[in-house]
């Protein structure tokens, strides 16, 4: 139940936002790493995605900021992705 009202609590302030200003946060219980060497993932809604390795607290404004709002990956995170090749960008770190 609980769990229930959380998760229409959430896309209700989803539904709220701005059409280009959505994001969608979710804490996964794991996908590697360790508590010492956090994973974060970005995956967009044209089908590209960004797995960054080794992310610390330290890192997640550099990952909004550049990544989320500017597009461009951080390549000393980088550890993978799918569709970050595009024939339309100037090099692999721009997305």
């Amino acid at each position: 139940m609980v769990s229930e009202n959380k998760e229409a609590r959430m896309f209700d302030k989803l539904k709220s936002l701005p059409a280009m200003k959505r994001a969608l946060v979710l804490k996964n219980s794991h996908v590697g790493g360790h508590k010492f060497a956090g994973n974060c993932i970005i995956h967009v809604p044209h089908g590209s995605g960004i797995w960054y390795g080794r992310v610390t607290a330290h890192e997640v404004p550099a990952i909004v900021e550049q990544t989320i709002i500017e597009g461009m990956i951080l390549p000393s995170l980088l550890r993978g992705g799918a569709d970050i090749v595009q024939y339309a960008r100037q090099s692999l770190y721009h997305w």
